[in-house]
């Protein structure tokens, strides 16, 4: 089966968000005393071959992140958020496989983000690679669900995502030292140039955001 990644000549745009401090400190938060709520996972894990996507609902921690609440509305797309992820990678040693976060690509393209630690000298690299045509998701039913992993509970469209096939060639890469919209759509993956954990924060919409919401957002 074939794959056409959603507008593959573009893979980011970066942005600023005048309020990125206080949205970064509302997340330590959220981070301390909301997080564990939706995973099992742990964030302080030091292993260096560790990483972990751990997506949160809105509706549990909006209440904790008004500055990111207002910045949202003030771009219009408030009513759109769904979910926040926590993406951690420790060390450069980047266990992460090369992936796109869904085949669905009009329910999942983008991905708005934004540094929360040590996000200097990390990158999003994207990759020309086909994917694994063995790794298909299961079918997803009541039984399944409740097992499922808290970025395919509170993001559904990542329940169809795919893994790169590699070797394969580096095609773009952009550092995550501030805001960005990425292409999920074109296989990629975090890489990082220290020794230290890295946590970027991924916010999710459904609605997927429009070209001309992300244009707003990128030209405000």
């Amino acid at each position: 089966m074939s794959y056409t990644p959603w507008n593959p000549d573009w893979r980011y745009t970066k942005f600023t968000v005048d309020c990125l401090e206080q949205i970064q400190q509302e997340f330590e938060y959220v981070r301390d005393h909301v997080w564990h709520t939706f995973s099992d996972n742990d964030l302080t894990n030091t292993s260096p071959d560790y990483w972990d996507f751990s997506m949160m609902p809105r509706s549990g921690i909006e209440e904790y992140v008004p500055s990111l609440v207002k910045w949202l509305d003030s771009v219009g797309i408030l009513d759109k958020w769904t979910a926040t992820a926590f993406s951690v990678v420790n060390r450069a040693s980047n266990p992460m496989r090369i992936h796109v976060d869904s085949i669905a690509t009009d329910e999942r393209r983008v991905s708005l983000n934004m540094p929360f630690k040590n996000c200097a000298n990390t990158w999003t690299c994207w990759y020309d690679c086909e994917l694994d045509e063995v790794e298909v998701p299961p079918e997803i039913t009541p039984e399944i669900l409740p097992h499922l992993h808290s970025r395919m509970i509170y993001d559904p469209p990542l329940q169809q995502g795919r893994w790169g096939v590699e070797p394969c060639n580096e095609i773009d890469r952009a550092e995550m030292d501030q805001p960005v919209i990425v292409n999920v759509t074109v296989p990629h993956r975090p890489v990082s140039g220290h020794d230290n954990e890295r946590i970027l924060l991924c916010h999710r919409f459904t609605p997927e955001l429009t070209k001309e919401e992300m244009d707003r957002i990128c030209n405000r």
